[in-house]
């Protein structure tokens, strides 16, 4: 528990807060905001010795939220994935980019600079790159977040769990013998309290994107002034578009993403598929609802219903929240579209009426870093696309 307090500390140095005690250390130390790069001396005071000496701890459990990546160091940051860093990996980075910043490894189309990236860094790595989404201004600024925190508020709890789960912190099971303890039936009601009311674990109250309080009812309804009541019908104005999008993850880890726009009437308007490199299903999934929804926006459609597949996905988009740090910026950028002046339903679909953007999401499995776009449907999905016409369904046993 000392531990996540002190992290909270160092986070609190990171983000630059601007604190009393904050300002003396920076002062003292001459330092700006909190770095990998911090070293400390025998002679420095026991708290700012203690916090040192858990930065890397802090880095490790954090990763950055690109957006226009102007404050990214390409080489010394976790940006690709989680734990991940360059600097630490088996390739010479050329004179010319050792002080490179991740948004200068994007080309004038907002797409990495794949001809001067694949000569000098390792096919593995380039694979990072393809799931990992490229810095543009539009993304606004740059956000570190560790686990458990995001630039604003940061979890000692959420802290303590990750440390525990890491074998960072000894777990001899005293906890559970406070709660065994005979007390009072008054100490009774206050522990019931704290359990039923901060013991959880989903952080975000799910109705705005900017509240970060604990999930309980009471906390929407009555104190928070983040929510903006909306009325419970919208006038639906203009051409109703369905939006299904997918993603596929190989045994290799070799993924995909892809997805298909219908009109009300079920005929084709267009679809695409992008290749992701490696990275997770999730990931992958959060790629083609990305892709999907700017792809609609550039048709210029006001009025879409986007359906997926993943529970998981579903939730993490209406909570703006995930369950790791994992497509934490796809998720930032997803709820930047969805808050466009335009009307976004979020629906679950089964994976047997996801067929089409499936397929979609196999073929970008095989392209070379890149998205293609289909006015008209491919030979791989017509037979689907057929069979849907003809009302042929794919009987599903659903538990009860």
């Amino acid at each position: 528990m000392n531990k996540a307090c002190l992290l909270k500390l160092g986070w609190k140095l990171h983000t630059g807060a601007n604190e009393f005690w904050c300002d003396v250390l920076r002062g003292k130390y001459a330092f700006n905001n909190l770095n990998a790069d911090i070293t400390y001396r025998n002679s420095d005071s026991s708290l700012w010795k203690a916090i040192a000496k858990l930065v890397p701890c802090l880095y490790e459990h954090g990763s950055w939220i690109v957006g226009d990546g102007r404050d990214v160091p390409a080489w010394n940051s976790v940006c690709l994935e989680p734990g991940l860093r360059l600097k630490d990996q088996d390739f010479n980075i050329p004179a010319a980019w050792t002080d490179a910043k991740l948004c200068d490894l994007v080309d004038e189309n907002g797409d990495w600079k794949w001809q001067e990236l694949r000569s000098w860094i390792p096919q593995e790595l380039l694979h990072k790159f393809a799931s990992s989404l490229p810095p543009q201004e539009v993304y606004g600024r740059d956000e570190y977040i560790v686990a458990g925190a995001d630039c604003n508020n940061f979890s000692v709890a959420a802290m303590y769990e990750i440390l525990c789960q890491d074998g960072s912190v000894p777990n001899d099971g005293a906890w559970s013998k406070i709660w065994k303890l005979c007390v009072p039936e008054r100490l009774m009601v206050f522990i019931g309290e704290i359990i039923g009311q901060w013991g959880v674990i989903d952080y975000g109250c799910g109705a705005t994107k900017s509240c970060m309080k604990r999930s309980f009812r009471g906390h929407i309804i009555q104190a928070c002034f983040e929510v903006n009541w909306m009325e419970t019908t919208k006038y639906r104005c203009g051409r109703v578009v369905k939006l299904n999008t997918d993603g596929a993850c190989k045994d290799d880890r070799i993924a995909g993403c892809g997805g298909i726009i219908r009109d009300s009437e079920g005929h084709w308007i267009g679809g695409f598929a992008k290749s992701l490199g490696k990275c997770t299903s999730y990931v992958a999934e959060l790629w083609g609802i990305f892709e999907g929804l700017k792809y609609a926006c550039k048709l210029g459609y006001n009025v879409v219903e986007l359906n997926v597949d993943s529970m998981v996905v579903k939730q993490a988009l209406n909570s703006g929240l995930t369950g790791n740090l994992s497509g934490q910026a796809l998720v930032k950028n997803i709820r930047r579209l969805l808050d466009l002046t335009w009307e976004v339903t979020v629906k679950h679909s089964y994976r047997e009426a996801n067929a089409c953007a499936d397929a979609l999401a196999n073929i970008g499995c095989s392209l070379d870093y890149n998205i293609v776009f289909y006015d008209a449907p491919p030979m791989h999905i017509k037979h689907l696309l057929e069979d849907d016409a003809m009302g042929i369904t794919t009987p599903r046993l659903i538990p009860l």
